[in-house]
């Protein structure tokens, strides 16, 4: 009989350690996972990096080309890719750590160059003349 009680007993602590175990390993898999999948954030770092790239590439190419064709390029475009750029510095600047200031300071810039864009963009919308 004492022995089935011992059994019994030894059983119950087992499944509490069990338990426990479990309890651990989850908080510790919600921790390591509270900050999101690191795989896919180096993985979208690197997409928005080589989007803007490609974007700054096409905007030279296509700024380039109508250049030596003596075509012009719609405001528009200038405004589309010059808000994507400023955007994306503004980001690293606020959350870059290397050149923080240098990319804010940059992405503001841009920023008030796209406004004036806009500026000069609406005003010939409107018929009026620079």
């Amino acid at each position: 009989m004492e022995e089935k009680e011992n059994l019994v007993e030894t059983e119950e602590v087992e499944e509490k350690t069990n338990a426990l175990t479990k309890e651990e390993i989850l908080a510790k898999s919600r921790e390591e996972n509270k900050n999101g999948d690191e795989m896919q954030k180096s993985g979208e770092k690197w997409a928005a990096r080589i989007a803007v790239s490609v974007c700054a590439i096409v905007a030279c190419l296509v700024m380039g080309l109508s250049m030596i064709f003596d075509v012009e390029v719609p405001l528009a475009l200038y405004i589309v890719i010059g808000s994507l750029m400023a955007a994306y510095v503004i980001f690293l600047g606020i959350k870059g750590n290397k050149f923080r200031k240098f990319m804010l300071v940059g992405g503001i810039i841009m920023a008030i160059c796209v406004v004036i864009l806009i500026v000069v963009w609406i005003l010939e919308l409107c018929g009026v003349a620079l």
